[in-house]
């Protein structure tokens, strides 16, 4: 059974709609729920369609300078007006009307960077549009993964668009979560470090590995529960690269 029993608009602006929504529980009980929506009449609604058609787009992008071997990361720094902030994100921007989302996020990385997107086949799970806010939007947001090229420009930016190119190596990835000064109230940043490809086994777009840090199996300290001349906890036991043990006099 529908809970929704009836659907309102309340305004009528081009990129975001509030909705209003008359509900009834299974218990008989009546209430309220206010919803915001990129559709621009009740036709449009997810609620009407039962479509998850994407509004939105997020372009994951790898960047390779001729002169430099290390990939960076294709990052904006861009403010938004709700935190009255800037924010680091990922370029992204909305779908026109009859685009497939894939080609908005060739689109969109062009017009906020500059650089142009090749994008890449990954599968569905990891492209396919979600939603972002679930309990006040029906909005939702496919991706786009790829290699870009070309040289940054700000050239197809709006006017009333704040938007910084970023291209961050490993460094400047580790760097962004830190605190900037006392005085933000908040992070400016809503992903950690390890969403932006950079974990400790790197794994290109292919799922073919490229890089991976060396780790030791075994922690090179002197195990703390050691007895002199005794047993030392395996864990614990101080070796070499090669996994020799390292002796240790008392």
């Amino acid at each position: 059974m529908r809970r929704i029993k009836k659907i309102s608009q309340t305004t009528n602006n081009r990129f975001l709609n509030m909705y209003t929504l008359q509900m009834k529980s299974d218990t008989g009980k009546e209430s309220t729920y206010y919803v915001a929506s990129r559709a621009k009449n009740i036709d449009e609604l997810k609620i009407t369609t039962r479509q998850n058609r994407a509004d939105g787009v997020i372009i994951y992008s790898l960047y390779q300078d001729e002169n430099d071997d290390e990939e960076k990361i294709v990052l904006i720094r861009q403010y938004r007006c709700p935190l009255d902030d800037y924010i680091y994100e990922f370029p992204a921007g909305l779908v026109d009307e009859g685009e497939d989302f894939k080609a908005a996020g060739v689109r969109e990385l062009k017009e906020e960077t500059g650089l142009d997107l090749t994008p890449i086949n990954a599968k569905d799970m990891f492209t396919k549009p979600f939603f972002t806010t679930v309990g006040m939007t029906d909005e939702s947001c496919g991706t786009v993964y790829g290699y870009a090229k070309g040289k940054p420009s700000k050239a197809g930016q709006e006017e009333n668009e704040e938007i910084e190119i970023v291209l961050a190596d490993r460094k400047e990835v580790r760097r962004i979560p830190e605190p900037c000064s006392s005085d933000l109230p908040h992070r400016p940043l809503f992903f950690p470090a390890r969403c932006l490809g950079l974990p400790e086994t790197h794994e290109r777009f292919e799922g073919q590995q490229t890089r991976r840090r060396k780790t030791r199996p075994y922690c090179r300290r002197a195990c703390p529960r050691r007895i002199p001349d005794g047993p030392r906890c395996q864990r614990h036991v101080p070796r070499s690269r090669s996994g020799k043990e390292i002796r240790i006099s008392s």
